[in-house]
């Protein structure tokens, strides 16, 4: 390893932030059976210091993980969730608005229990902007126990209806109402300017505002791996702060430093204090400040200590997927790529030379795909294989509509509108070209197979920091590792014989793989349904829906089938009346009817229904009756409802899979007496 190299590893930041990060996790996720480590963490980071050894930065930032986390539970999370259950009269500042129905809204409110400010999921009328101050008396409840990580890194344990209002003040003008109100006119631009598909694309690529998005083009924005850019993260924050500071002469270097302190605060605002765009800015304002004291930023360096400052305020980010994955993409791209991209530059002969550029480009995208293939593996089930290349075309014309979006806000002119325009329909056109195309989505739904990402993200920052030999050898390594994934992801998918099932609380869905094509069965309305049979789909590397039943859809249910159609290739399709127009060459089949799959039988029934038998019936609907004659009864619901013993209650049971036999998939439409 060159000197250079190993100075920036002895860094204290460098050692101190992997650790801090590694003893929370631990603690979180193990912590009553390591609590042992923390003295034994605390002995080994003084012992390290009093020697001068460059260890102890590594134990005192693990010693700090574990106890901060530990602390982070005991004495803050827990404290808070003592209040589920109860009614509480409490004042709150509205922080978020998640949308809602006309005369009903979510939002975010942040409120004082028991001596700690807590955020709060809320639901209640809508008497209110962001920013305005409310006393009202609150149900509150846990958040919901099955995504109690996910609450936890967004810091919101507890959800509340609201019984009464007794007062709401208005937002007081502050220096976030002006930001705020400045990203509304912004937005209010965009939205009157830009229609149609160009505006929906807009409005998420631009503002992370993704709820305007088709289920269509979310799923192909995944597919073709390009999801990443329709929630807001460190990626927009870097665009906003280049357009805004490339207009600043490079040699105003103090001026220049000053502003992006200020755009840096300016950006936490406007997009919102998530995770990944706090750690963005933490970077921005540590690389920004480093010329005022004549002292030159390192971006590894400074990513430590951005994710140091994060987590030793808010431990809770730690366990943020948004915060992980931008972490390790600017890994990747910020200290792998240009080391990466060096050295294979230095080996293209001379004539090649003119590739430089173009290697460049190419690694800053690849590195960050593959540091953030563990995440995308363990999380997401697998990754896209197009990503490194609809990155390379999405962030450029990502840069022309944030530019253009801008000079649209300040100075009003529609033609503006034009380029934002012709821009996001370029976008449209990447995202459908390769996100029609399944199967360039790796599905890594196997038992370790975060085990063989984190491998190569190994190998790769061996090969950007080691000698040349060892840069080919890693490659070597990095590219076997590869091949051994899809060789497995491949055996995996084409020999997968099982069922499994997803839902919501008025309808679910039985899906059977056999390889890379399923049978569905949908029972109840099917409306919302779309999205989760898609996305199981995609998870486990099916490609066609060969047949897909829905006996007791009505309309609403037979327009989100219709978005299923259109994300997946179907074959036969079986509904019943009501659902024909819609769901156009569609065979119409009589209710009541059930189908059978290689001699299982699938039935659905309202939930209460104790007359319809199968080996599996999918119950729907909100009664708390669950008498059945099924041989497996299929319920999604909450946790706290007592089921009888042949029930599955899947909403909890997420990875519920049944077996099945048979070389191929054998449908029967049986209709019932």
């Amino acid at each position: 390893m060159e000197q250079r190299n190993k100075a920036i590893f002895m860094l204290p930041a460098v050692r101190f932030a992997p650790f801090l990060a590694a003893g929370m996790l631990l603690a979180y996720f193990a912590g009553s059976v390591f609590v042992w480590l923390i003295p034994a963490a605390a002995v080994l980071a003084i012992v390290a210091a009093a020697k001068k050894n460059k260890l102890s930065a590594c134990f005192a930032g693990f010693c700090a993980g574990l106890v901060l986390m530990t602390l982070h539970i005991g004495f803050y999370c827990k404290p808070i969730l003592n209040f589920a259950g109860t009614t509480v009269r409490a004042e709150f500042t509205v922080t978020e608005i998640l949308g809602g129905s006309e005369n009903r809204t979510n939002f975010v409110g942040r409120m004082n229990l028991g001596g700690l400010s807590a955020n709060v999921r809320l639901t209640g009328e809508r008497l209110f902007e962001e920013g305005s101050v409310c006393e009202a008396t609150v149900l509150l409840d846990i958040a919901d126990e099955q995504y109690l990580t996910q609450n936890l890194a967004k810091e919101i344990l507890l959800s509340g209806e609201i019984e009464e209002f007794h007062s709401v003040i208005p937002a007081k003008p502050s220096f976030s109402a002006l930001i705020g109100a400045a990203r509304k006119r912004l937005f209010s631009a965009l939205r009157e300017n830009v229609q149609g598909e160009s505006g929906e694309i807009a409005s998420a690529i631009l503002f992370g505002r993704d709820e305007y998005l088709s289920q269509t083009f979310s799923e192909q924005s995944k597919i073709s791996g390009a999801a990443h850019y329709t929630a807001v993260s460190g990626t927009h924050f870097a665009i906003l702060a280049a357009v805004l500071l490339g207009l600043v002469p490079q040699k105003r270097r103090k001026l220049k430093s000053v502003l992006s302190i200020f755009v840096a605060a300016s950006a936490v605002v406007f997009f919102g204090a998530t995770a990944s765009v706090l750690r963005a800015s933490a970077m921005f304002i540590i690389t920004a400040a480093a010329p005022l004291f004549r002292r030159r930023s390192e971006t590894l360096n400074t990513l430590c200590l951005a994710v140091s400052v994060l987590l030793l305020i808010s431990p809770g980010a730690v366990l943020d997927i948004g915060f992980a994955m931008s972490v390790l993409g600017v890994f990747g791209a910020g200290v792998l790529s240009p080391k990466l991209s060096e050295k294979l530059c230095g080996l293209l002969p001379q004539k090649a030379k003119f590739l430089s550029g173009a290697v460049k480009v190419f690694f800053a995208s690849f590195c960050a795909l593959v540091c953030t293939a563990p995440i995308s593996a363990a999380v997401f089930k697998g990754v896209s294989l197009c990503a490194v290349l609809t990155s390379i075309l999405i962030m450029p014309l990502m840069a022309v509509g944030m530019t253009f979006m801008l000079l649209l806000g300040i100075t009003g002119a529609s033609v503006l509108s034009v380029p934002i325009d012709l821009a996001m329909r370029a976008v449209s056109a990447v995202v459908k070209f390769f996100g029609q195309a399944r199967g360039l989505f790796l599905s890594l739904d196997f038992s370790g197979a975060w085990i063989f990402a984190a491998v190569c993200a190994g190998l790769l920052t061996i090969a950007a920091f080691g000698t040349f030999k060892t840069f080919r050898r890693c490659f070597e390594g990095t590219a076997a590792a590869v091949l051994a994934a899809m060789l497995i992801s491949f055996f995996t998918v084409e020999n997968r014989r099982e069922m499994r099932f997803v839902g919501n609380y008025r309808t679910s869905a039985a899906i059977a793989f056999q390889g890379r094509e399923a049978v569905v069965f949908v029972s109840g309305s099917g409306s919302g349904l779309a999205d989760d049979i898609s996305r199981c789909l995609r998870e486990r590397g099916a490609v066609k829906i060969s047949v897909l039943a829905a006996f007791e859809a009505d309309f609403d249910g037979a327009l989100s089938l219709k978005e299923l159609t259109d994300m997946v290739e179907t074959g036969s399709v079986f509904v019943n009346e009501n659902s024909q127009d819609v769901l156009k060459n569609a065979e119409f089949v009589n209710n009541p009817a059930r189908l059978s799959l290689n001699g299982i039988t699938i039935a659905g029934a309202k939930a209460g229904d104790s007359e319809t038998a199968a080996d599996f019936v999918l119950y729907h609907g909100n009664s708390k009756r669950t008498e059945n004659s099924a041989g497996t009864a299929i319920f999604f619901v909450n946790s706290t409802r007592v089921l009888p013993a042949n029930a599955v209650n899947v909403r909890y049971r997420w990875d519920y899979a049944v077996p099945i036999d048979g070389g191929e998939l054998r449908v029967k439409i049986e209709k019932l007496p």
